[in-house]
């Protein structure tokens, strides 16, 4: 696995709601993981909510052409509630900052277009459909994904919305739900009463690869989730580790961010 990189921050114009803060490639281990699971070459559709600017589902579509035996072609669709950051994510230019930390091999994603700007490629912006704005509180859809996101924002919603929006997601998605950074303490409830399971593959590094778990100050995210882990130290190795998470009462599901739908696993 390659642990996660320093982070930079890639923000959207801020509507004094939320920062908009992303970044490239924020979870290693996730993207790696998602691709190891997904054995088979049928085509999957996929939905980003909360996708703020872009890189996020930029670094999806680019991990997908980079992995050499997908055979599958990804239909990839993308929302947000503001409108200014799907203009941004739209255009797909970003600055000599953003990518910095990223590999030459994924760098050969974008083309420069002056001294401090970059343009994600056609090849990959054509795999991408951005929605109009949305609120993924109330979205609904009659069309099914196979894969969900919705990264670093349940902690801006209450836990009684946090169950009604699992509750939505559920009737539109198939196979897999990808979240990070929810209210911990009634996850478990919300998870199994939509018929989804943990994937314990790579929980630990997937984890502690999360920028709340590497920022010294997660002060945001301790005001709406408990039980959070001690922070990741940058010292090579996780220091969490497997015992301290199974010690902790429902880990498997306060610490995931992979959830399977137990219908697909039956299939």
């Amino acid at each position: 696995m390659i642990s996660n990189p320093q982070i930079n921050k890639t923000r959207g114009a801020n509507s004094g709601k939320v920062s908009g803060a992303t970044c490239f490639f924020r979870n290693r281990p996730l993207l790696e993981t998602i691709s190891s699971i997904l054995q088979s070459s049928e085509d999957l559709s996929v939905l980003f909510h909360a996708c703020s600017v872009g890189p996020e589902v930029y670094s999806f579509a680019i991990n997908a052409a980079l992995e050499k035996n997908f055979s599958r072609k990804f239909s990839i669709y993308a929302t947000d509630f503001e409108q200014l950051y799907l203009d941004k994510a739209k255009k797909g230019i970003y600055s000599s900052e953003d990518i910095s930390h990223l590999s030459d091999t994924e760098k050969m994603y974008f083309t420069r277009i002056d001294n401090n700007r970059y343009q994600i490629n056609k090849s990959i912006q054509e795999m991408i459909t951005f929605l109009p704005p949305s609120d993924y509180r109330v979205y609904e859809s009659e069309k099914k994904y196979d894969i969900v996101f919705l990264l670093n924002s349940l902690c801006y919603v209450t836990a009684e919305e946090q169950s009604k929006v699992i509750n939505k997601i559920s009737s539109y998605n198939d196979k897999y739900l990808i979240i990070s950074a929810f209210h911990t303490l009634s996850i478990k409830q919300d998870i199994k009463r939509n018929g989804y399971s943990p994937v314990l593959a790579n929980i630990e590094e997937i984890y502690n690869s999360w920028p709340f778990q590497i920022a010294k100050k997660p002060s945001l995210l301790k005001r709406y989730i408990k039980n959070l882990l001690p922070a990741y130290k940058n010292s090579g190795t996780i220091l969490s580790g497997a015992e301290l998470f199974s010690k902790n009462k429902d880990y498997e599901y306060k610490y995931c961010s992979i959830f399977v739908k137990d219908s697909f696993i039956q299939k």
